[in-house]
């Protein structure tokens, strides 16, 4: 993606920075192994990098950094809860299958 938008930006095929940064990340989309919530913060985020001056890129960057800890909160927990059901399945299918090949 940042391969894509180095051409965009060298060659300013858009107006905006922000533009291209959309259309770097519509062009690497299908790349991306993310949730839907997560590949709209990623491509939402590219307006933390072009804004008007440094205080604004500095909140904007604080902002979308907070909401991809809470992904990243929500994704370990989800990871627990399976972790916490298939652990037990796995070791139970495997006694089984000793079981059955003795």
């Amino acid at each position: 993606m940042l391969k894509c938008l180095e051409v965009f930006l060298n060659e300013r095929c858009y107006s905006t920075g922000e533009e291209a940064w959309k259309q770097a990340y519509l062009r690497t989309e299908r790349w991306w192994h993310l949730t839907w919530e997560e590949r709209e913060l990623l491509k939402q985020s590219g307006d933390a990098f072009f804004g008007r001056n440094l205080a604004e890129n500095m909140q904007r960057l604080l902002l979308y950094e907070q909401r991809m800890q809470d992904f990243l909160k929500n994704v370990e927990q989800e990871y627990r809860e399976k972790n916490r059901v298939w652990t037990p399945v796995g070791m139970l299918l495997g006694v089984m299958l000793v079981v059955i090949l003795l």
